[in-house]
Parts: structure tokens; C-alpha cells; sequence
């Protein structure tokens, strides 16, 4: 497992769950939302332990089915300042010694990145999602 191998690269140490952290702009009802409790309802919780950061809003409709997951959720606001934003996904990062980060919020995700970058973690994922083509039909 390529995740476990880098994480003990930069730990020294082969975790037994593999430390995810996922980061959203928010956990109210939507299609990105509902998709990520589907994932996470089916994975291996015994191989993977995942923390839920919101940065935009702290509505939650989905904090029973995430807690009877397992999934810890985090509120931590992206304002204007986004080197105090840095600052503080790093110290979730140390904190909860995070083995990979996956920020949600595709084109708004370099901050969330760059914390991560900054804390070592070697596995960054940036993913984008939309519900409208991209594309022209001519």
C-alpha cells in the first residue's frame, strides 16, 4: 500500500490506519456531500481513519451518519487571511498525524495544499467536481 509506505517514510513508522484528511467547503446537503458519506460508509474503517474539515459553514447534515462512522468533523474557516488558514490546517495536520490530505474544493484548494506540503505529508489530492459541462455543444 503506496500510502502506508510514504507515511512511515516520514513518521518512521507504519500506521495501522491510514490518516486521512478530507476537506469541503461545507456538509449541507448536496451532491458532493452525500457521494463523500457514501464513500466513506464504504471503506475500511479498520484501514483508514478520516477527519472531515469544513471550512465554509458549519451546517452538517450528515453528523449522525458521520459519527456512526467513525468520521471526526472539524470546523475551520477559510477567510480572507489565508496565511492564517495555512497556519491553521497545519496544526490539525500535526495534531491528528495525517498520513494524506484530499481538499474537495478543486480551484480553492492550494492553501490546504501548501499546509500540507509544509507538514510533510507527501500524499495531496485536489480533486474538482461540477455539475455543469465545461464543454460547448457547438
Amino acid at each position: 500500500m503506496t500510502s502506508s509506505l510514504q507515511a512511515s517514510e516520514r513518521s518512521g513508522r507504519m500506521p495501522e490506519q491510514v490518516n486521512v484528511l478530507g476537506v469541503v467547503a461545507s456538509m449541507a446537503l448536496g451532491g458532493l456531500e452525500t457521494y463523500l458519506v457514501n464513500f466513506l460508509s464504504a471503506i475500511d474503517r479498520e484501514e483508514f481513519k478520516v477527519t472531515i474539515v469544513s471550512t465554509d459553514s458549519d451546517v452538517n447534515c450528515f453528523k449522525s451518519e458521520l459519527a456512526s462512522l467513525g468520521v471526526r468533523t472539524i470546523l475551520c474557516p477559510n477567510p480572507y487571511s489565508q496565511l492564517g488558514y495555512v497556519r491553521r490546517v497545519r496544526k490539525i495536520i500535526q495534531e491528528l498525524d495525517v498520513d494524506a490530505v484530499c481538499d474537495f474544493r478543486g480551484d480553492f484548494s492550494a492553501p490546504t495544499l501548501l499546509a500540507a506540503m509544509l507538514t510533510g505529508v507527501m500524499n495531496r489530492i485536489a480533486v474538482y467536481r461540477s455539475t455543469r459541462t465545461g464543454f460547448r455543444s457547438d
